[in-house]
């Protein structure tokens, strides 16, 4: 009789309620006006709407709505604090006034409900799939048994017009400091990879040889290197007999998306890292789908080591994340697990002797100590704009040994440290790390919310869904396509577009101005869908009880944790995840083509 009445009187009441704070929550977080507030006919459409997919959401499996909700929680939660955070800098206002806190909170609940309900029903539509088996193979179109080559062709020839359209190339991001040392006007550093550095030295040097720009050497053979790469992904989906549609889709996304295009020869560490990461991505969907197979095979174990070894000579901040991998994969991984052990160790030695000795050997500096340290000198700046009236003539001192005390506030940026970083004095701090140390510490235990509210703003729009790419703060583009002028090598580097109405086209892409005047595009290219999208494909993984597949989506995780210790929000910083974006969805939708082995 109890149950009877639950399902006939006190459910609908309580989805009544949550409808209703869900459409409270829509309003508040839009700023909707009056106008379309407190019951008007679009309101009632809204509760209608979410009454029945509150009712739908309840005929789910109970560990569809567990794992649906907890997702929505989770996007509430950056929903909520990150539009206070977006539009303030701080989080003040979350607390303060009192009721400000019960606004924020039916906020947070309604978002929940709404985002748990529709991944609740998203889970549940993948169980019916995965029961029907409407994604097993269904025969492969032969056009797809096309050789490695071929695809190499392919992939180049669909972003050879957007190559065309920049001819002969893009000259911008660090591709100054890059020249100065390939040409020896400047010593070799360790913050641009040397391995980068010496292949860009290597097409400056063909000039002679060649009657070819050094910068069109560089870009024809980065979009080889990009094409050799998506050739690899399409023929691994065609080897483990992905459904025709996926393999498409991955195709597609890879030839006609804009962004790949125009970083397939934008000289950039970046753009190398991202190929060399992908890689890396294939071979351990190949592990995990047959680790022990995968161990004793040696092209298997070459490969392996290699695309490690690219990866962390590319980018300093892959080693952290692949070193924080390794155990993880080592624990999942039962098979063949010491033969996996010492693959990596064996890659991570070949990196740590050639970071440490030879490029010690060879005269190649580190890179200046600040660079690791634009979350601190940030949180201390935000204690100096923000409570300098509070700070005690000793602290003011502390500070001032390390950054210069009156030139904090005028340079302060809360999306871009590198303002207050470039201030930073790194020979005291080489003479005295702890002293530093000690600084941050007291400073945190003073100032612990300023220090929380300088970390969130920093790097916002890395997990804000609703932040825009180009961040009016840190005004950086969303994808530098210019050229700099550069004489003092010896010659210039002109534009002479061959296909100007396409270079128009893609100028308004790299400005964000395209993009960001369509809603669900504009979140598809934002700075924050790499962490949503790899988040919500392991809870998809988690929910179909493919919890190993989630380690191939970990070292891209953890290279995003990285990017939050970064001195701004770029997109060609987590261009190396979006670049994935495909193969990741692919994976959620069809695990069942890896054949795990036990």
């Amino acid at each position: 009789m109890n149950t009877l009445l639950s399902k006939k009187y006190i459910l609908p009441s309580c989805y009544l309620v949550l409808s209703y704070v869900s459409v409270s929550a829509i309003n508040r977080y839009f700023s909707i006006s009056q106008t379309t507030r407190n019951g008007s006919f679009l309101n009632l459409i809204w509760m209608a709407g979410i009454f029945m997919l509150l009712t739908y959401a309840h005929q789910t499996a109970p560990r569809a709505r567990v794992l649906g909700y907890l997702f929505g929680a989770l996007l509430a939660i950056s929903l909520t604090i990150g539009r206070i955070v977006y539009l303030e800098n701080s989080l003040y206002s979350f607390f303060f006034p009192a009721k400000s806190l019960s606004r924020h909170l039916t906020c947070f609940l309604g978002f929940t409900v709404l985002i748990g309900g529709v991944v609740s029903l998203l889970f549940a539509c993948l169980e019916r799939l995965e029961h029907t088996d409407r994604l097993e193979h269904a025969g492969l179109w032969r056009i797809y048994r096309l050789p490695s080559a071929c695809w190499v062709g392919v992939f180049s020839l669909s972003w050879l017009p957007c190559y065309l359209s920049y001819y002969p190339g893009i000259y911008s991001y660090d591709m100054d400091d890059l020249t100065n040392q390939a040409l020896g006007f400047t010593p070799f550093t360790r913050f641009h990879p040397p391995l980068h550095t010496l292949f860009w030295k290597g097409c400056l040097s063909l000039q002679s040889y060649l009657p070819v720009e050094p910068i069109i050497i560089y870009s024809m053979a980065q979009m080889l290197f990009f094409a050799f790469v998506s050739a690899r992904v399409v023929q691994f989906l065609i080897k483990k007999n992905f459904h025709n549609g996926i393999i498409l889709g991955n195709i597609l996304f890879l030839a006609l998306n804009p962004t790949i295009a125009l970083f397939s020869f934008i000289p950039t560490k970046d753009s190398c890292f991202a190929a060399a990461f992908f890689l890396l991505t294939i071979e351990l969907c190949e592990l995990v789908s047959n680790p022990y197979a995968y161990g004793i095979a040696k092209k298997c174990s070459l490969r392996l080591v290699l695309s490690v070894l690219l990866c962390c000579l590319l980018r300093n901040n892959a080693v952290y994340a692949l070193l924080l991998s390794m155990p993880l994969i080592l624990i999942l991984l039962h098979r063949n697990r010491r033969k996996i052990a010492v693959l990596f160790l064996f890659a991570f030695f070949c990196f740590f002797f050639i970071d440490g000795v030879l490029y010690g050997a060879l005269g190649i500096k580190k890179g200046d100590h600040r660079e690791m340290l634009s979350v601190p000198i940030q949180q201390i700046a935000n204690v100096v704009v923000m409570d300098e009236e509070t700070l005690t003539e000793e602290e003011k001192m502390q500070i001032d040994l390390y950054l210069p005390y009156e030139e904090i506030r005028e340079s302060y940026n809360p999306r871009f440290a590198d303002p207050v970083k470039i201030l930073f004095d790194t020979e005291t701090f080489d003479a005295d790390k702890l002293g530093f140390v000690r600084l941050w510490f007291h400073l945190f235990t003073r100032y612990p919310g300023n220090y929380i509210n300088a970390f969130l703003s920093l790097n916002l729009p890395y997990w804000y869904p609703d932040a825009y790419a180009v961040d009016e703060y840190a005004k950086r583009e969303y994808i530098e396509t210019f050229i700099y002028d550069y004489d003092s090598i010896g010659y210039t580097f002109e534009r002479e577009s061959k296909l100007p109405w396409l270079y128009e086209r893609y100028e308004k892409l790299a400005s964000y101005q395209r993009l960001g005047r369509k809603p669900v595009v504009a979140n598809i290219f934002s700075l924050s869908m790499p962490l949503w999208l790899v988040l919500f494909c392991g809870w998809v993984l988690y929910f179909k009880h493919r919890r190993k597949l989630t380690l191939i989506l970990l070292p891209s995780l953890l290279l995003w944790l990285t990017f939050m210790a970064g001195p701004v929000s770029n997109f060609r910083y987590i261009f190396p995840i979006h670049i994935q974006f495909a193969l990741f969805v692919a994976i959620a939708l069809q695990p069942s083509c890896l054949s795990i082995r036990k």
